[in-house]
């Protein structure tokens, strides 16, 4: 699904056949048709383009500018309904608010060939008026994409799964070149995806000319249906292949977990999985339990599986987080004191409401963390930063934009100056600014002068430059500086919005503006960006969705007192019917609880996937939290009621058995009692550590900055001339690459003098410092070169100095320097 699982896969692909001693082949990877499945289709599209009359120069734009595209056809569709009184669209609006209307057919564009299933069914008068607008936009945005040359992740499979069903042409060439078509990760396939690679390899037919179809994936692992994904699409390959079309080979092995932990998950997600829902019988979207065997023999010190108890004894939530959070702390600390890295080990959560929790939990013991998240980028306090200015030099008229860069750590003037302006300033207040009389008039003329000049050069630059020159003259980056542990990723969201800005250097302020507040509007997922790889030494945060197909030591399994709520929905789409709500009505109609009733089913069947998934992830240590810390019964769909259910658990601490597969006897795992005491309340916590440091020093020193203009060395012009991003890395943020060892193998008498002569340039001013710049090189990458009071010390230094001026007076190093 992602080019990062296709990259990976290949880099497996090519270690597996080094391995076997095929490096003929392992060279050949790079060329290999490995990728992600819209990748190929795209490649289908182009190659083809010309059968279907459109230009092979195809553009995939990104989701955002998609679901824009899709927002102005919904819209347009609606008004266009109106105007030309379709049957029931004008009643609709009579009885349903413009908004729920329009956000159900976004809901319905969204749902690829579902939409033509439902439009073919009898349906009542509004849904049926809904479904013929949003047949009318469906064909609004294709036009619109071809128009622009353009396809969207939905298009590239609909569009592709039309070709190699329509044009046998096409289906014949692309079945004639491909001898077996993989597809990896299958559970998590749609209805459409699965019909092109069935279209290729045609199972039925029996052929020995078409494509042979390998489908890799555990069914128990299905948990993308918020993306279209559907399990049954598994149900009905797996029958296809049982009836004669295939074969269905069990691939039983787990060459992750140990066997206490997979005897564990067997013992609670294994059991609940077996249990249909319906006492009618499994559904087709329930998949039955298969425990795997143990590919590998260790066993982890200690006990393999932990359970954190709790007492429950409010009932909201927000207690049980902070208690459980304190003792995931307590425990990770305990656990990295026996010698577990941190990169060793993980939170999963069920989604992020209180990540941030858990994070301050950890930080506090100071323990790095690492937030894998996929959203929120425009919500970080930083990048509001950076919006709030640009919209403030946009137009320092807008009073909030104006207020809210005073007040931002570009000025930094506080609230009770912001007071005085709303007191003593009629609105607008930028032209008055000058007037009020306070405290920090000064800081006030500051913002001034500094927002003016920016005003001045709007629009006459490009975007990312006008913010990096305020960013500088503001000092901005020494208030990141200053923000302790946080800064790292605080600089690097700083600089990923200016590269965002850069992008968009064409438009102007107000363009690239606009083009941010739609991807908010549409809650575009963008994440932070990246501060780790996989081998940081830091604990990882993620969500279960996210750690799919990811492995720690150590998981903690947290928040299982989160039940988990779906959305007030206004709209329910079945798999062949929708039902809008009656806005008027407290019981809904019949067909509205059908659809509802089917849908709870699927995402209960779906919940306990999850489950699965999240206590798979562990390879050594399982440690699942929290448990009630007694025995009694409430009612929630939160998993820590369903898995206490099927464990026989200690009143209080101790020691818990579930059952060993194959030989018989139990495992013993731990139930770990949190301390008694509640969690110190948040606003009488002590602050977070800064980095390097417990406290801020009072009052913090003087900055002392050289007077006159800085200087730089011609190697650092030249690496700025190369690289940009280097440039910053090495010469702004200091992270200096590690110099030559002089007793490595790699260093000899050349490379000392280059590096002596290289030392010497890169602080080489005035010619009276030479000779002392040269004894002071030699004295650092040459301690065994003879002194210079003897004539061969004095003869090596004289050539070194001539090789100093012949580079410093090169024409090319003088303008460069």
């Amino acid at each position: 699904f992602t080019l990062a699982a296709a990259a990976k896969l290949k880099l497996n692909l090519r270690d597996g056949l080094l391995k076997a001693g095929r490096r003929d082949l392992a060279y050949r990877v790079d060329t290999a048709r490995i990728g992600t499945i819209h990748a190929f289709c795209g490649d289908v599209l182009r190659e083809f383009a010309l059968r279907r009359g459109v230009s092979p120069a195809v553009t995939v734009l990104e989701e955002g500018a998609a679901r824009a595209i899709a927002d102005a056809a919904a819209r347009d569709a609606l008004v266009a309904a109106v105007e030309s009184k379709v049957d029931g669209a004008a009643e609709m609006l009579t009885r349903r608010q413009q908004d729920v209307v329009h956000a159900a057919l976004l809901q319905l564009l969204d749902q690829g060939d579902r939409l033509r299933r439902v439009a073919g069914s009898a349906l009542p008068p509004d849904e049926a008026a809904l479904v013929h607008v949003a047949l009318a936009a469906l064909t609004l945005v294709e036009e619109r994409l071809a128009e622009r040359g353009a396809v969207d992740f939905d298009r590239m499979l609909t569009w592709t799964r039309d070709l190699v069903r329509d044009d046998d042409y096409a289906r014949r060439t692309l079945q004639r070149r491909i001898h077996t078509l993989i597809v990896d990760e299958f559970q998590d396939v749609d209805p459409v995806q699965w019909e092109i690679a069935r279209l290729l390899g045609d199972p039925e037919s029996g052929s020995a000319v078409t494509p042979r179809l390998l489908l890799v994936g555990d069914p128990k692992q299905s948990i993308y249906r918020f993306r279209n994904a559907d399990v049954t699409t598994w149900r009905a390959a797996e029958r296809l292949f049982d009836a004669g079309a295939g074969k269905v080979i069990p691939l039983n092995e787990n060459f992750r977990s140990t066997a206490p932990i997979l005897d564990f998950v067997a013992a609670t997600a294994g059991v609940l999985l077996d249990r249909p829902i319906d006492p009618a019988g499994r559904k087709d979207y329930e998949i039955a339990f298969a425990r795997l065997e143990v590919g590998k023999a260790e066993h982890a010190d200690g006990p393999p599986v932990e359970l954190i108890a709790i007492p429950l004894t409010g009932p909201t939530i927000g207690p049980i987080r902070e208690w459980e959070a304190e003792a995931i702390a307590d425990r990770a600390t305990q656990l990295h004191a026996t010698g577990v890295p941190w990169r060793e080990m993980a939170l999963l959560l069920p989604a992020w409401t209180a990540a941030e929790l858990y994070q301050e939990a950890l930080r506090r013991r100071g323990i790095p963390t690492y937030l894998l998240l996929d959203e929120g980028f425009y919500q970080r306090r930083e990048v509001v930063d950076q919006i709030l200015a640009l919209e403030a030099i946009r137009d320092p008229y807008d009073d909030r934009a104006l207020m809210g860069f005073l007040r931002s750590p570009f000025v930094g003037v506080k609230d009770e100056t912001l007071l005085a302006i709303a007191n003593q300033a009629a609105r607008p207040y930028w032209p008055r600014l000058g007037e009020v009389e306070c405290p920090e008039q000064d800081r006030i003329a500051w913002g001034i002068d500094l927002l003016g000049q920016a005003v001045a050069l709007r629009d006459r630059m490009p975007n990312d430059l006008l913010l990096a020159e305020l960013l500088e003259r503001s000092g901005y980056w020494a208030h990141l500086a200053l923000l302790g542990e946080a800064k790292a990723l605080a600089v690097a969201n700083v600089r990923k919005f200016l590269l965002l800005a850069r992008g968009a250097s064409e438009s102007s302020v107000g363009e690239f503006l606009r083009g941010i507040a739609a991807q908010r509007e549409r809650e575009d997922r963008i994440g932070d960006a990246r501060l780790y790889g996989e081998r940081d030494d830091v604990v990882t945060l993620t969500t279960v969705h996210s750690a799919k197909g990811l492995e720690w030591d150590v998981v903690f399994w947290c928040d299982l007192a989160r039940d988990g709520r779906g959305p007030n929905q206004k709209v329910l789409i079945g798999r062949d019917t929708i039902a809008l709500r009656d806005p008027n009505a407290e019981d809904q109609s019949p067909a509205w609880q059908a659809i509802q009733g089917e849908i709870d089913l699927e995402e209960q069947a779906e919940k306990k996937r999850l489950w699965y998934v999240a206590s798979t992830r562990a390879r050594k240590h399982l440690i699942v939290s929290p448990f009630p810390a007694s025995d009694f019964k409430r009612p929630s769909k939160a998993p820590l009621w369903a898995l206490r259910g099927v464990l026989s658990l200690p009143e209080g601490p101790g020691e818990f058995h579930y059952p060993r597969h194959g030989g018989g006897g139990t495992w013993t795992g731990m139930v770990w009692m949190a301390s008694t005491e509640p969690p110190v309340a948040a606003e009488l916590r002590p602050p977070l550590p800064v980095l390097g440091t417990d406290v801020l020093p009072t009052p913090l020193p003087m900055i002392e900055v050289p007077a006159g203009r800085q200087l730089h060395s011609a190697t650092e012009a030249l690496a700025l001339s190369r690289c940009e991003r280097k440039h910053w890395f090495q010469y702004v943020m200091g992270l200096r690459e590690p110099a030559m060892r002089r007793d490595g193998p790699e260093f000899g008498g050349a490379v000392a003098r280059g590096q002596i002569v290289h030392d010497v340039l890169e602080q080489y001013r005035l010619e009276a410092e030479l000779d002392g710049l040269i004894d002071d090189a030699v004295q650092k990458w040459d301690p065994d070169a003879p002194p210079p009071e003897t004539s061969e010390g004095s003869g090596y230094r004289k050539q070194l100095r001539a090789e100093v001026e012949s580079v410093a007076n090169d024409p090319g190093y003088r303008e460069v320097a």
